[in-house]
């Protein structure tokens, strides 16, 4: 669950904080006159570009998705040789929408029959693993007409995901995730066609 009002209250909290470290040190350094001087425009446009800082994270990443030929969604992890992967989504995706959330959804159940299909095991971890989205991912693989076996347990969530989750969605997407303390890890193996003599 997200709080939509939590980036504007952070967001005027930080301009808050801008203007109370900076306005005592321009007043100090520079007296009062009733002449626009040049150090108070220049002090007028730090504040201003400081308390904007943090909405440029978004914008700029807006400006490279539409940009570069890269997909901003799951990507995947593989040693040489093994016959392991592990499925990620990228801290960059956006989750806003219905339409990039279908967009992801696609992406990976391309991963995963991918995989299958290479008789490779799938592993992925994730706070958004809930039992309805385990149970929609089962579903929607059944439908590709797969062979494979799903295990799944409880993980917790570690203290960095704890803190630089909510930091990437704050600067990235201007949202507030809400994390559980138990994710959940996801296995799926492909399982060999029955032999017929």
């Amino acid at each position: 669950m997200k709080n939509n009002n939590a980036p504007l209250y952070l967001w005027l909290l930080w301009c808050t904080l801008c203007l109370y470290i900076t306005t005592p040190w321009q007043y100090l350094r520079y007296p009062y006159t009733d002449n626009l001087s040049l150090p108070y425009m220049l002090y007028f446009c730090v504040v201003v570009v400081i308390c904007i800082f943090p909405l440029l994270f978004r914008c700029v990443l807006l400006i490279v998705r539409s940009a570069s030929k890269y997909d901003f969604t799951f990507f995947v992890k593989k040693k040489k040789g093994s016959k392991k992967s592990t499925i990620h989504l990228s801290p960059y995706a956006d989750t806003r929408c219905p339409k990039s959330m279908r967009k992801h959804w696609d992406v990976l159940l391309s991963l995963i029959s991918k995989a299958i299909n290479n008789d490779e095991i799938i592993v992925m971890h994730s706070h958004l693993f809930t039992p309805a989205r385990i149970n929609k991912l089962i579903k929607r693989l059944k439908s590709y007409d797969l062979s494979f076996s799903v295990i799944t347990y409880p993980r917790k969530t570690s203290l960095y995901e704890k803190l630089s989750i909510p930091f990437i969605y704050l600067l990235f997407q201007w949202s507030f995730p809400h994390l559980h303390s138990d994710g959940m890890t996801v296995v799926i193996r492909p399982l060999q066609p029955p032999h017929i003599n």
